[in-house]
């Protein structure tokens, strides 16, 4: 996939409050922002996939 020819402008560009509310949320509750399937493709490319785990001890034991 190609980046956006105003890729810079995008990056460095301000959040809405709408978007800066629901990143503050998903990392607060979740810890992770964006599609699902994206997010998980995304961990195991740059080695995360542990970060995918639930917090803490395992249940059960």
């Amino acid at each position: 996939m190609e980046r956006p020819k105003d890729w810079i402008e995008l990056v460095n560009g301000s959040e809405t409050d709408t978007e800066l509310g629901d990143l503050r949320l998903s990392r607060r509750v979740i810890g992770r922002y964006g599609n699902e399937n994206w997010v998980i493709r995304i961990a195991k490319q740059l080695g995360f996939e542990w970060t995918m785990n639930s917090r803490g001890r395992p249940k059960g034991t």
